[in-house]
C-alpha cells in the first residue's frame, strides 16, 4: 500500500504523486495514514514541513494542492479502525495517533477531514462484519460506508 509520507522509500508515497492529479480536478480527496502507521513513519510535529514524517507530508500535500489546484475542493479521510491498530508500532504510536495528527493538521490548514476511525462504521465489535482481513473493507464494509462518505463529500460541495 501507499503511504502519505516518503519515509518508507518503497511505498510510492502520495506526497510525491500529487502532480499526477488531473489539472482540471474539481475535487481532490486523499485517504490514507494506515500504511504510514504500518511503515513506522514518525508522526513529527503538527507544523512540520518534512516529507519524511506524517505531519510534514500532510502539510506539504495540502500546500501543494492549494497552490496547484486553487479551484478544487480538498478533503481528507482518516484511516478506519482495524484489528491490531492499538498495538504500538516501532515509533510507539498507535493508529489513533495518526488519525489525531491528520485531523489536527487539516484543522490548522482549514481543510475538511472526515474521521473514519471514530465516526466510521467499523470498530472492535463490527470489524468481523466489515473487514475482510482485519485491515481492508469487505464488500459489506464498502456498501455500508459509501453513503457516509458520499454525504461527507456532498457537504463539501455545498
Amino acid at each position: 500500500g501507499s503511504t502519505i509520507s516518503s519515509f518508507a522509500a518503497s511505498s510510492n508515497p502520495m506526497v510525491l504523486r500529487l502532480s499526477n492529479i488531473e489539472s482540471d480536478a474539481d475535487m481532490i480527496v486523499l485517504r490514507g495514514g494506515v500504511n504510514d502507521f504500518l511503515a513506522h513513519t514518525p508522526i513529527g510535529i503538527y507544523d512540520s514541513k518534512n516529507d519524511n514524517d506524517f505531519c510534514g507530508a500532510l502539510n506539504n500535500s495540502i500546500k501543494y494542492l492549494k497552490e496547484n489546484y486553487p479551484n478544487a475542493k480538498l478533503a481528507f479521510i482518516t484511516p478506519i479502525y482495524c484489528k491490531n491498530c492499538n498495538v504500538p508500532n516501532n515509533q510507539l504510536f498507535i493508529l489513533e495517533d495518526y488519525v489525531k495528527a491528520m485531523m489536527e493538521v487539516c484543522r490548522r490548514n482549514e481543510v475538511k477531514c472526515y474521521d473514519g476511525y471514530h465516526f466510521g462504521i467499523c470498530d472492535e465489535i463490527t470489524s468481523d462484519i466489515y473487514l475482510k482481513d482485519g485491515l481492508h473493507y469487505s464488500t459489506n464494509g464498502i456498501e455500508a460506508e459509501k453513503l457516509i462518505i458520499a454525504s461527507f463529500l456532498s457537504s463539501i460541495l455545498n
